[in-house]
């Protein structure tokens, strides 16, 4: 694979930037949030993906049936592996590594 097709050549460094962010954020705040994600992560999916695809640029990135099938349940999956819930310890796939 080429650099230019390479993913992690893009995703690297803002897993870098996410990491520098968490660090940064006091762990109450990262707590309260992650309670809200885990009451709430489809509304915030549902709601995301309403306001974008009510957007007349948005149509050329995704549609209606996209959002369906894949992107609302992975927004969900994406939200727990940034917020996982309160004592939760960051599994194989989750990149995010929460500081004491």
């Amino acid at each position: 694979m080429t650099a230019a097709r390479d993913p992690s050549v893009l995703l690297n460094p803002i897993a870098q930037v996410r990491a520098a962010e968490v660090a940064a954020t006091p762990a109450t705040l990262r707590d309260v949030v992650a309670d809200i994600v885990e009451q709430h992560d489809a509304d915030i999916a549902h709601s995301f993906y309403a306001y974008m695809l009510a957007q007349d640029n948005a149509k050329a990135f995704s549609s209606h049936e996209v959002v369906k099938q894949r992107l609302h349940r992975e927004m969900q999956r994406g939200l727990r592996a940034l917020f996982p819930p309160r004592g939760a310890r960051p599994g194989p796939n989750n990149h995010c590594q929460w500081p004491a």
